[in-house]
């Protein structure tokens, strides 16, 4: 029996808070996958073998990345819930039965909105930059969540010039949620971003004080 049919709503906030979104989760497979939110509304296409299955699914806001696991399954190495300030509604249907509840987080959510739902972990740190190579933010939630912020009217080398609180403030005024991040977690990939951008890193606490000072 398939887990679609079942009317069921997840937050958002669960994505940030546990990689999770009610059964989704990475390591699951593509069959599973399928089973809960059906076949994707788009896809992308292997030019080179038309005939494998596409290994990139997207239905309404949600995009799903899958991999062989060397064990022949096909399985998701990374999901995201993307362009989070297009999402206009406080409900997003993704598909029949499956539909996710933004609550107080859309267009208008700053990162400061994000850490102050986290509060009292352990295991979040901001990174003022995108790693993508845009000016931005990232917040980190364990080694397997992202929170991606993007500004797109100052290029990222004059914002990578800026101090932190000139940066904390223009993307408190002026940036966007574009993605919500959750992937298997890869030690090396992490190691590369902190040895690419290890100065660029500053505390929950300290980006909220920098954040609350620069409202005033």
């Amino acid at each position: 029996m398939t887990e679609r049919g079942k009317a069921r709503r997840f937050a958002l906030l669960d994505l940030v808070t546990t990689g999770r979104l009610g059964p989704l989760q990475t390591g699951m497979t593509m069959g599973f996958a399928a089973s809960v939110l059906g076949p994707p509304r788009y896809w992308n296409a292997n030019l080179d073998n038309p005939d494998a299955i596409p290994s990139f699914w997207g239905y309404s806001h949600l995009e799903f990345s899958f991999i062989p696991d060397g064990k022949g399954k096909t399985i998701c190495n990374w999901f995201q819930f993307d362009n989070v300030m297009l999402a206009g509604k406080r409900v997003s249907k993704e598909a029949e039965g499956f539909s996710i509840w933004l609550g107080d987080f859309g267009s208008k959510s700053r990162p400061s909105d994000f850490l102050r739902s986290l509060q009292g972990r352990n295991d979040v740190v901001v990174q003022l930059c995108d790693e993508a190579g845009q000016a931005g933010v990232t917040i980190k939630v364990s080694d397997t969540v992202k929170v991606i912020f993007n500004e797109e009217e100052t290029g990222f080398d004059a914002f990578m010039q800026l101090g932190f609180a000139e940066r904390i403030g223009i993307i408190e005024r002026k940036g966007y949620c574009h993605c919500i991040t959750s992937s298997l977690p890869d030690k090396e990939i992490e190691a590369h971003d902190f040895n690419k951008h290890g100065k660029e890193w500053i505390t929950p606490v300290d980006f909220l004080r920098i954040a609350d000072a620069s409202s005033q």
